[in-house]
């Protein structure tokens, strides 16, 4: 018999995810995708995805707004908006935006 039937509340909530793939720094969150032989897809064909934060002042609108209000709230945060580094903090590293690779920094000079 479903909860429809017998009145039971059962607690349940939805992940909204986004393509990430133009995103620095989320895109790295995942390994890349390989095709069903094991070989590495084309950049063309990486599906990168996050899922889509809400501010706590944005949470009634996306509730009772309107359709097209909601859809304006699906963004990508900015890259300055996150804190990232190494895991070991002794070590100095670099992100390369544009090749989205971790470089480790000389500790001595400072420079790559």
């Amino acid at each position: 018999m479903s909860a429809a039937y017998t009145g039971e509340v059962v607690p349940n909530f939805t992940m909204l995810t986004q393509n990430v793939d133009a995103h620095p720094l989320l895109r790295l969150m995942h390994r890349p995708e390989l095709d069903k032989a094991g070989l590495l897809l084309p950049a063309h064909k990486q599906d990168k995805r996050a899922v889509v934060p809400l501010e706590e002042a944005d949470w009634d609108a996306w509730l009772h707004g309107s359709v097209e209000h909601a859809k304006q709230l699906v963004r990508v945060p900015p890259l300055e908006l996150f804190e990232h580094g190494p895991e070991d903090p002794g070590k100095r590293v670099a992100l390369n935006l544009e090749t989205g690779e971790g470089v480790l920094l000389d500790a001595e000079a400072g420079v790559f």
